[in-house]
């Protein structure tokens, strides 16, 4: 057991059955304390798709839902994906920027933007 109390199980499977240890927290590898920065989630919890979910409203907050409502924000690992219809290139632009901006993200990708004329 740890410090904080908490504990953490982990099943070892042998030709027995499976075996339960028990290990303390400061037993764990330090880089399984952490969420990293790509799986934060809105509120600071794990979530698979965190980055994906802040940069979406990162956007929302700066352009409103009316602006972005044609665009797709996904995310793969570190690398946020934005995929759909935006009104001009400067807009496109400073919703690259602002998405780089979010912790986690090293790329902005596009798939299949199209600029609205």
């Amino acid at each position: 057991m740890g410090a904080s109390g908490e504990t953490i199980l982990t099943a070892n499977k042998g030709f027995q059955g499976v075996k339960l240890v028990q290990l303390g927290l400061s037993e764990v590898n330090p880089c399984f304390r952490t969420i990293p920065s790509e799986r934060v989630g809105l509120n600071g919890e794990y979530d698979h798709h965190g980055l994906a979910k802040r940069v979406s409203h990162r956007f929302r907050r700066m352009l409103g839902t009316d602006v972005i409502s044609g665009l797709s924000i996904l995310q793969r690992g570190r690398v946020v994906i934005l995929h759909g219809r935006v009104a001009s290139r400067e807009l496109l632009n400073q919703l690259v920027q602002a998405a780089m901006q979010e912790s986690g993200a090293d790329y902005v990708e596009l798939r299949g933007v199209v600029i609205n004329q």
